[in-house]
């Protein structure tokens, strides 16, 4: 937007000078006044009409009680407050409607998103999952490895102890105290 042309620097110039120009579109307008000396000699010609009205007017005091009350609104010691008055904020309308929205928003995102704190949906069926059973050379069960199929966490279970062959060494797969066992 061209705020040079005649018509709308006179119009933002006169608005500026009077103070009815407000947010975004002054601030907008105070960048121009720092970047377009015409913007400047607009605002400068308005505010010398306006002026001319301001100087037209006589000055007045205002009342005695118009003081006062400003007095009272500034400076105005708080009113004593009793034992339960910090009570009368908490069970407010606006406080008590605010909890009861957030408990409903909470009940409904857990029921809807019950993974998100690590709840899972009860289901009559159980999870698709994968287990593996490892067995020894006697083909007695030694471990039980488990995962949900889309999950990120695999269970192992050892289920007798494992005993090691005369000069095996651990390589990393998969070490129980003193125990090398090979999963893959």
């Amino acid at each position: 937007m061209n705020y040079l042309l005649p018509e709308r620097l006179d119009r933002l110039a006169r608005e500026y000078a009077l103070g009815t120009l407000a947010g975004p579109a002054r601030r907008r307008f105070e960048r121009l006044l720092r970047n377009a000396p015409a913007a400047m000699r607009a605002v400068g010609a308005w505010q010398e009409r306006l002026g001319g009205l301001a100087r037209a007017v006589p000055e007045m005091q205002p009342g005695e009680s118009v003081w006062r009350s400003l007095e009272q609104r500034l400076f105005a010691s708080p009113a004593p407050r009793g034992p339960l008055q910090w009570l009368r904020g908490v069970l407010s309308v606006r406080a008590l409607g605010g909890v009861v929205a957030g408990v409903f928003l909470c009940a409904v995102l857990l029921r809807l998103q019950p993974g998100l704190i690590g709840l899972e949906p009860q289901l009559d069926a159980l999870p698709q999952s994968y287990v593996g059973l490892l067995t020894d050379s006697a083909g007695k069960p030694t471990v039980l490895a488990s995962s949900k199929r889309h999950g990120r966490l695999m269970t192992v279970k050892l289920l007798q102890p494992v005993p090691a062959k005369a000069g095996d060494k651990p390589s990393g797969e998969f070490v129980l105290s003193g125990h090398c066992v090979k999963l893959w």
